[in-house]
């Protein structure tokens, strides 16, 4: 890759960053339905003959060699062959009989509230990758079975870009941004994820309430040295993004509607706040 390509490469990560960044809170996965999911019959009744093997079975007993086949002596190996296919698919059966248990029992413990099964679906469905990607840590708190507490590690410095990349006539000129512009990119992106992150827990487990609290390190102004501080926290409820849709609205105008601590001036960026409980 040469300079011009390097520049052109750096120039759409720059312009898909801001994108991403302005669009974060319009995105969420798929609803999972523990529900139907719990309410699914298994795929046949236990302790009896499973699909697969009654075919397999019926493929058997059906089975009725051919002169030819008698006459090279094949019938024997034919039968031995369609055994052999009873017992797979009465493994098979088992297998799916299991798989189905396994889902149902699971759905069942969502239900139920359970937090292992809770935290189960948050670190194996991965549902904020994209987060994670970019830098910002998440860890995750069930506090009840209708509330999850979430902490997000915003990682401005690695998140947010120092240097705007514009396409020129004679090619991409590199501009620093302001302090000004960074701490609006960075107020979009906690606001963002944290809508974002609350509209992919209430997709993925039956809650109630997500809290989120944003932390950042920051320079304390009072002790002149660098603090990882909490910059926002905030309750979302399900009522209010089921009822909402944000559309293209900017994401700190739709997280006014909840109860939240902000302290942010767009020239001096982001103050310490108090945690809601």
């Amino acid at each position: 890759m040469d300079e011009a390509e390097k520049l052109s490469f750096e120039a759409d990560w720059y312009d898909n960053q801001l994108e991403w960044i302005a669009t974060i809170h319009q995105m969420h996965g798929e609803p999972v339905f523990w529900d139907i999911i719990a309410a699914m019959a298994p795929p046949f009744p236990r302790g009896e003959e499973g699909p697969k093997e009654k075919l397999a079975a019926h493929n058997l007993a059906a089975f009725q060699p051919t002169r030819i086949q008698k006459l090279l002596k094949q019938d024997a190996m034919i039968r031995e062959e369609l055994e052999r296919q009873v017992q797979l698919a009465r493994e098979e059966d088992r297998k799916d009989y299991l798989q189905w248990k396994a889902a149902n029992d699971f759905a069942h413990d969502i239900l139920d509230g359970n937090r292992t099964a809770y935290l189960r679906v948050l670190e194996e469905m991965a549902p904020l990758q994209e987060l994670a990607m970019l830098g910002s840590g998440l860890e995750f708190s069930v506090r009840s079975s209708s509330e999850v507490e979430v902490e997000l590690d915003v990682n401005s410095q690695q998140v947010i870009p120092r240097e705007a990349k514009v396409r020129t006539e004679g090619g991409v000129a590199s501009l620093e941004l302001s302090a000004p512009e960074r701490n609006d990119l960075e107020l979009d992106y906690i606001c963002g994820s944290v809508l974002r992150i609350a509209g992919e827990l209430f997709a993925l487990l039956p809650l109630d309430t997500v809290v989120v609290q944003a932390r950042d390190t920051k320079m304390n102004g009072k002790t002149g040295q660098e603090e990882y501080l909490t910059v926002l926290s905030i309750r979302i409820d399900r009522k209010f993004i089921a009822g909402h849709h944000t559309g293209r609205e900017r994401s700190l105008e739709v997280l006014t509607h909840c109860p939240h601590r902000i302290a942010y001036d767009p020239g001096t960026g982001f103050e310490p706040v108090d945690e809601l409980l």
